[in-house]
């Protein structure tokens, strides 16, 4: 598996995926993927082959270590595997990461597909609960279906441009006269305590698209609150001039 992402070979999973990966991988500035991964101990997220694991150490990684709701082991000197309920068990010991990689994975959270309880903000927290693996600043990898909006029972969610409406009102204030409507589409509710830094795979038009398969844009996003949650409602966000190569 290392010699194939040595060779910058897809995988039997995601080979599209892949390739949006490696085209990330191959930005060598010093701030970014690449340089983050080298030497440094990846997190991988719901794993049960070792592909993603063998492809940082590929690219320098010292070691990796896994996170997977179901018990899995890897007979790799450089892998440590442990399961969810495992890793929640250290409690405030437990280590946290400067990268981690999560790879169609969220969007199954809380459906039941794989042994977890049905849950329909399972995703939300999912990715939540993120926060506390990835270190402070830290990177997320993070590939997720992206195509108009829609729910596959019990496979997986699909993240579009369709958006919820609901009513603020001003934190002094009580009357509806000083209320606000808010509206956000679900892929902005997920990412909306991530900075986005880089996207790969992701076009404008993809999130309106009706497919039988949903293509799994790249979202490289930090550890890090932004100034305000990525808004993906228009075509003037400035998410659209992040996608890698532009």
């Amino acid at each position: 598996m290392r010699r194939m992402a040595s060779e910058q070979k897809g995988g039997l999973s995601y080979p599209d995926v892949d390739q949006l990966l490696y085209k990330m991988l191959r930005d060598r500035a010093p701030d970014g993927l690449s340089a983050a991964i080298a030497d440094s101990v990846v997190g991988v997220i719901g794993s049960t082959i070792p592909w993603y694991e063998s492809l940082v150490l590929a690219y320098g990684a010292a070691g990796t270590y896994t996170i997977e709701y179901n018990q899995v082991f890897y007979a790799h000197p450089n892998m440590t595997t442990v399961t969810a309920a495992e890793y929640e068990a250290m409690g405030a010991g437990r280590p946290r990461f400067p990268v981690v990689l999560s790879i169609s994975s969220i969007e199954h959270d809380g459906l039941g597909r794989y042994g977890d309880p049905l849950n329909p903000e399972g995703d939300f927290q999912a990715l939540g609960a993120l926060e506390e693996v990835v270190a402070p600043g830290g990177l997320l990898v993070l590939a997720i279906p992206v195509s108009a909006d829609r729910l596959v029972w019990n496979c997986h969610r699909i993240y579009g441009r369709s958006h919820s409406c609901s009513l603020r009102l001003s934190a002094s204030l009580s009357s509806l006269s000083h209320a606000r409507v808010v509206c956000r589409s679900r892929l902005t509710q997920l990412l909306e305590r991530w900075t986005v830094l880089q996207t790969a795979g992701l076009a404008k038009g993809l999130l309106d698209e009706v497919v039988v398969s949903a293509p799994q844009p790249i979202f490289l996003l930090r550890n890090q609150r932004p100034p305000s949650p990525t808004s993906f409602l228009n075509d003037a966000d400035p998410v659209w001039e992040k996608e890698i190569g532009k």
